[in-house]
């Protein structure tokens, strides 16, 4: 998602915002009405904000929305370093008042998908199941220990679901599927942006969101196979995963995680 929104800002009259939000008060407020109302609030703020000033909230990195907001290296725990701040960000080039501003929040979102829905046009964006794994094994987040607060917050079916598993890997592959379904089960299949698609493509996958996006041609690399992963780690995550029933195998096959799981080649 944070790739997504990295390219989308290169296009014209298009702010693709990195998790803008504060959002303990979503997360607090048990009235659905209410809480897409905090998100109505938020977004016609920042576009007087983008109108007025030039600028919009956005986490960042040296003003800019990065292409990976963790570091490229672990520390001593195993663990990357977040590398990113939540702050005003400079809007470059013009934005008009029908212009297209986009803000992600992958966890709470994806808690709130269904109510979402009602009111706003919604893309999410997947990836090989076992590239995810590993990039959590990694994560300095809650997503490490298999928990995912903000979409805790506002399902209790995930949170109690989550707390009954006292396995570490049972959480995440149980995690994992949850996402995928819920994409599966509420979104429609254009709205399904694979990452290998993006990489793929040259950017061109995102036109499903704009078609300012139809002529890209950014250059770009997957990191599935990103050797800050801990393979040897991943390739037991990986058997459990193939050994696992979840919704992810209706977006990828075996055979793709089977090909991560060969030697690290970036």
């Amino acid at each position: 998602t944070t790739l997504a929104c990295h390219i989308l800002n290169g296009l014209n009259d298009c702010v693709a915002l990195h998790e803008p939000m504060e959002v303990r008060d979503l997360m607090r407020e048990p009235n659905a009405k209410k809480r897409l109302q905090l998100i109505h609030t938020f977004l016609h703020e920042n576009r007087r904000l983008i109108a007025r000033r030039g600028r919009a909230l956005s986490i960042h990195r040296d003003g800019k929305v990065p292409q990976d907001p963790i570091a490229e290296h672990r520390d001593s725990s195993g663990s990357r370093r977040i590398e990113i701040s939540r702050g005003e960000i400079e809007i470059e080039g013009p934005f008009s008042k029908n212009g297209l501003l986009i803000i992600k929040h992958p966890a709470l979102f994806s808690g709130l998908l269904p109510l979402l829905l009602t009111e706003f046009q919604v893309f999410a964006t997947i990836r090989n199941p076992v590239s995810v794994l590993g990039s959590w094994m990694t994560m300095p987040f809650s997503v490490h220990d298999g928990h995912v607060p903000a979409a805790e917050s506002v399902n209790s079916d995930l949170k109690n679901s989550l707390a009954a598993r006292k396995n570490l890997l049972d959480r995440q592959l149980y995690l994992l599927s949850w996402f995928f379904e819920q994409y599966r089960r509420h979104l429609p299949p254009e709205a399904i942006i694979r990452y290998e698609d993006v990489v793929s493509s040259s950017g061109r996958a995102l036109a499903v969101i704009t078609p300012e996006a139809k002529n890209l041609d950014t250059p770009l690399k997957s990191r599935n196979k990103n050797k800050i992963y801990d393979f040897d780690a991943m390739k037991k995550v990986g058997d459990a995963l193939l050994d696992s029933d979840g919704a992810y195998w209706d977006f990828y096959s075996k055979d793709d995680v089977r090909r991560v799981l060969e030697q690290p080649s970036s």
